[in-house]
């Protein structure tokens, strides 16, 4: 491409960047990028964005940060996109707090609006160092900017609760996913379903699994999992059975980690017979 006369369009080198950055081969982007700057070819500002999301995979937010100043030598200016990538470069380099600080001086002044993808980077930067306050206060404060709260953000939130053992306070913000007309995935019907398990809360759990068919989302085979394991952790083995039956009849195969979890339970019971004729023939 650079040995061509006229030289293509700088769009397609930034396609051709974007498609070696999906294939996570950050430091040939960045060596590529270097080569077209020293043959003089031009670049626009949707290349600085992906050499940026490069240096953050890199953990190399600083450099991601020098390259804003290619932006201005060039005439560009930095939008939200860059920002987001920069707050990102921030949670993976797992500096939270520097991603939060980052995201109020961009909304204090007002000079760049946060979208939806920013608001989900923070929130998941947030849960991943287990301030689940912070992040629902930032889940409700979107109202202000006129953005519409995801399935993704709650299922992130929610998630971390329940691997928090708060699982009512995840029932709580489920049911406010519903009253913002922002309906539940099996994501995050398996976050709760999991959390309920885990505390034994076997009836909730079941009646979690009832709801989620009235909404026509359907179990997987995670959520089935899950659900055989816990009940096989308590010795439940019949109920383990019932739910193996559910699963197959509503199409679900089996893994391996499932008629593991069953032959664990058939073991724990001293039911050896019925461990070796689990397996599938």
């Amino acid at each position: 491409m650079a040995r061509f006369q006229p030289l293509p369009s700088v769009v397609h080198f930034t396609q051709l960047f974007g498609s070696v950055a999906k294939m996570k081969e950050y430091s040939t982007v960045i060596s590529l990028f270097k080569e077209i700057r020293e043959l003089g070819i031009p670049i626009n500002d949707y290349t600085l964005n992906i050499l940026i999301n490069c240096f953050c995979r890199l953990n190399r937010v600083d450099f991601g940060f020098a390259t804003l100043g290619i932006f201005y030598k060039c005439g560009y200016t930095p939008d939200v996109t860059t920002f987001t990538t920069l707050i990102n470069g921030y949670v993976l380099e797992g500096k939270t707090s520097e991603a939060v600080n980052l995201f109020r001086r961009l909304t204090k002044y007002g000079d760049i609006e946060p979208n939806e993808i920013t608001y989900a980077t923070v929130i998941k930067g947030l849960c991943k160092v287990g301030d689940t306050t912070m992040a629902i206060r930032l889940l409700r404060s979107m109202q202000k900017w006129n953005s519409r709260p995801t399935v993704v953000m709650y299922s992130t939130i929610i998630d971390n609760l329940c691997k928090d053992g708060n699982i009512d306070d995840a029932l709580r913000l489920l049911s406010e996913m519903r009253e913002w007309d922002i309906m539940p995935n099996v994501v995050t019907y398996n976050s709760v379903v999991d959390g309920l398990c885990i505390l034994g809360r076997w009836e909730d759990a079941t009646r979690m699994l009832s709801d989620m068919m009235e909404q026509n989302i359907f179990p997987n085979v995670i959520t089935f999992t899950m659900l055989v394991d816990a009940l096989c952790k308590e010795g439940r083995t019949e109920e383990a059975e019932d739910i193996l039956d559910i699963m197959i009849r509503r199409g679900e195969k089996p893994g391996v980690i499932t008629y593991s979890a069953l032959m664990d339970g058939y073991c724990l019971r001293g039911q050896m017979k019925k461990a070796k004729e689990v397996l599938p023939s």
